[in-house]
């Protein structure tokens, strides 16, 4: 079984009327199950909530309590490359690598996880940095570039690396697909809330083209 995991409902809303997902239990985390008309098996769907310990958490459970074959995290994020013609908004992107950007031990860095980009070949790649917080505010972003170099990475979110760090422990595959609401700047909250109804739904299209591809 594939596993998807999306930090919120809004930005998982659109993909779960595609699949017309239905509750099938709310403790310890929101899951809904649903699958495509031509699909072999079901999908299912976790709401993590917001942030890496959450992720992490729900990863862990979907691993152990249903065997997951693969794990899916999907969602939107920012761009620290504003002014990359390649991380534009409204894009969605294969993530490559994942990196915990506010993560070290004893001043040495998290290295970065590698990601399953067998599937969404035709998608553009992006390396993703992830955070405990958002990186909107002059403070927290200084605080980001002095832990982890923005050459780092290109995109940043709150849960990404956590899930494929986990799935990796694991040796289960997992695919990160983000979808740009903003550039990480002081007028990016409002950025992302305005443009997440539209990007969750070009996340949800991308993702069902990709499942139809390879006949899930």
């Amino acid at each position: 079984m594939i596993g998807f995991i999306f930090a919120t409902l809004k930005e998982a809303g659109p993909f779960l009327k595609y699949i017309n997902a239905r509750k099938i239990n709310d403790k310890p985390f929101l899951q809904l199950r649903g699958g495509l008309d031509s699909a072999k098996n079901s999908f299912l769907v976790v709401i993590c909530g917001i942030g890496k310990v959450s992720a992490a958490a729900a990863t862990q459970y979907m691993i152990c309590r249903y065997q997951m074959q693969r794990i899916i995290n999907a969602g939107v994020c920012g761009t620290v490359n504003k002014n990359s013609t390649a991380f534009q908004k409204g894009m969605v992107l294969l993530v490559s690598q994942a990196v915990e950007g506010d993560h070290g031990v004893f001043g040495i860095r998290s290295s970065p996880i590698c990601c399953s980009i067998d599937l969404f070949l035709d998608l553009p790649r992006g390396r993703l940095i992830t955070n405990d917080l958002p990186v909107f505010e002059p403070k927290h972003k200084n605080e980001h570039k002095n832990k982890l170099p923005v050459s780092s990475g290109d995109l940043v979110d709150m849960e990404g690396a956590a899930v494929a760090r986990i799935a990796a422990l694991n040796q289960v595959p997992c695919t990160l697909i983000k979808g740009i609401t903003d550039f990480a700047a002081e007028n990016g909250r409002k950025d992302l809330h305005f443009n997440l109804p539209d990007v969750s739904k070009k996340i949800a299209r991308v993702l069902i083209e990709g499942l139809w591809l390879k006949n899930y």
